[in-house]
């Protein structure tokens, strides 16, 4: 199976679909007078949930039911968060390269991980069979 399949596309739009959330629910609150601090914070929060649930149900049709799953699914996002921490810092201090510039640079190394994690270690019963629709 190709790797750029229907649950890779899937994954991509949910990906962007989060950024919307998490990006907006910080506009809101920031509107709103909530400190930035608390804004971040509950917009990283509110995507996080969006995320799962949708990578679950949308990318890789299952229901999001096992705390087990959850868990991987944690594990994953921390996984990430610290390949992305490696990345920009081997970029930026290794090559000189400008932090936001590294940051950009780690995105697809990041999403192919994320998506392989997921595919086949967080939502694995979903990873023989495309989902529908």
């Amino acid at each position: 199976m190709p790797f750029f399949d229907r649950r890779f596309l899937r994954f991509i739009s949910v990906g962007l679909a989060t950024a919307a959330v998490d990006v907006g629910t910080v506009a809101l609150l920031l509107r709103g007078g909530i400190s930035y601090g608390l804004a971040v914070t509950g917009g990283f929060a509110l995507g996080l949930v969006v995320n799962y649930l949708l990578h679950a149900s949308y990318t890789f049709g299952v229901r999001p039911h096992a705390f087990a799953q959850a868990l991987r699914f944690g594990a994953v996002v921390a996984f990430n968060y610290l390949l992305t921490l490696f990345i920009v810092w081997a970029l930026h201090e290794g090559l000189g390269t400008p932090v936001l510039a590294a940051k950009i640079a780690s995105l697809p190394c990041v999403a192919a991980a994320g998506f392989l994690l997921s595919k086949y270690w967080v939502f694995r019963a979903a990873a023989a069979a495309p989902p529908g629709g």
